[in-house]
């Protein structure tokens, strides 16, 4: 590739775990550098157990330097009087690998330990001040399971082992949606780039249907408006994303200022930088969580804030299992409150003049409804007359 003066610049990657051996030349004499991969095979050195084990004959071949033993040793110790420090415990095992201890699930779906993670982000802004509205993780960044029992600082830096800058940023709700849809588009395939989130926002990813993200390349292009999106129901805090609205963003500066990942919608704006992504983990536990990871991280799939659906949504009108409502009960009939035949008795007062005015009323009342019913009957006589 082309550096920022127009030099051609050797890029070489051998790939991971010893598969294979790269060799570049740097020749000062003729000012130049070269790479290849020649057909080297790698063999990894293990600690020998017996006599018998290859790994014995390779260890007696080679040897060990004794001053480099000494110097690693030495070093070693000291990382470990550092990392080693209990900061807290946990109650419950924490998953960024599927049973088998090799598949990644943090690439894949949600999970207790990107839970976790995320919330870590979400509420170290918050300590620092910054009324945070979301965070995210990429399922890449987070590296090794995380046993209950004592949590030591080494422990928290193999979770987030890179050293990720975490800064915060504003983006617009649709760059949000955007950028769901962009973590959705490989499921059920793992992706290293498949977003984690914190606590209040919930969607629901269809996985039956082709994703809609348009690229170039690596680049994000847009959103084919002809398809379907893959997320849907997305909501913080019960409440739908209106892409119309801002939202404050908490992530690593890869995607925040580099865009990586294909997400160039997060890095529209400017960003300020926060700690490290592991001193998130630290703080997060030591302080929010008062030094125990609880039961709210116990389901090793996490806390549903990611679903998943197979085919389309169900119809909000349709009842798919009607019961006719029960007819209401017709209650008893009762005579008129104030029925001359029986009048109810005012309440004691005390006072005789009351007494004998509400006595008089009640005759009066009666009179009235005697002489009513007396027209009423001649009139019926009449009519059948």
């Amino acid at each position: 590739m082309q550096d920022t003066e127009g030099k051609n610049v050797i890029i070489t990657q051998t790939g991971t775990q010893f598969s294979s051996v790269g060799q570049v030349v740097i020749n000062p004499n003729s000012g130049t550098i070269s790479a290849s991969t020649p057909a080297f095979e790698a063999t990894l050195l293990r600690e020998a157990r017996k006599s018998g084990d290859p790994a014995y004959v390779q260890e007696a071949t080679f040897g060990r330097d004794a001053n480099v033993q000494d110097a690693i040793n030495k070093k070693v110790a000291d990382v470990e009087a550092q990392t080693g420090t209990v900061i807290g415990k946990s109650e419950v095992d924490l998953y960024a690998f599927e049973d088998d201890n090799y598949t990644w699930a943090v690439r894949a779906h949600e999970t207790n330990l990107g839970d976790f993670v995320r919330d870590a982000y979400l509420y170290y802004a918050t300590n620092a001040g910054v009324m945070a509205d979301i965070a995210f993780v990429n399922g890449g960044g987070v590296r090794a399971n995380l046993n209950r029992g004592n949590v030591t600082k080494g422990d928290l830096i193999n979770v987030n082992p890179f050293n990720n800058q975490l800064c915060y940023t504003s983006v617009s709700g649709q760059d949000l949606l955007d950028a769901l849809e962009l973590s959705a588009g490989s499921l059920p395939e793992s992706n290293g780039d498949f977003l984690q989130v914190s606590e209040g926002l919930e969607f629901v990813i269809r996985t039956d249907i082709d994703s809609p993200v348009l690229r170039s390349g690596s680049m994000f292009v847009g959103i084919d408006d002809a398809k379907e999106r893959r997320v849907r129901r997305a909501k913080l805090h019960g409440k739908a994303i209106d892409p119309q609205a801002a939202y404050t963003l908490v992530c690593h500066s890869y995607y925040l200022v580099e865009g990586g990942g294909s997400y160039s919608m997060l890095c529209k704006n400017p960003v300020t930088l926060l700690g490290l992504d592991n001193d998130a983990l630290m703080e997060y536990v030591q302080l929010n969580l008062r030094g125990v990871i609880g039961q709210q991280y116990a389901n090793a799939t996490g806390q549903g804030r990611i679903a998943t659906q197979v085919g389309p949504d169900p119809d909000p009108d349709t009842d798919p299992d009607p019961t006719p409502k029960p007819e209401p009960e017709q209650p008893e009939p009762q005579p008129p409150a104030n029925d001359a035949s029986d009048p109810k008795p005012f309440a004691p007062t005390g006072d005789d003049g009351a007494l004998k005015a509400g006595a008089a009323a009640v005759a009066a009342a009666a009179a009235v409804g005697a002489a009513a019913f007396a027209t009423a009957h001649a009139e019926t006589e009449d009519e059948r007359a």
